[in-house]
């Protein structure tokens, strides 16, 4: 799941591209399915707002750069 969060924040939040990267044998049907599920989890979900706050930080945006632009 770890994979899959980092590579969902990584490319923007594509949920299949994410699972295809974390798991290459996936056919793409089956990642867009088992994508949609690993992002209804609610540990998931917060993992993916984590990472993107922290990547965010990293990167010098916060709350208020956003709305100021």
């Amino acid at each position: 799941e770890w994979a899959f969060v980092l590579e969902y924040v990584a490319n923007g939040g594509n949920a299949t591209r994410a699972y295809m990267a974390a798991h290459p044998a996936a056919a793409y049907a089956s990642a867009r399915t088992l994508a949609a599920r690993l992002l209804a989890k609610v540990n998931v979900k917060n993992a993916v707002h984590r990472a993107a706050a922290r990547a965010g930080r990293k990167r010098g945006i916060d709350a208020d750069r956003v709305l100021a632009e």
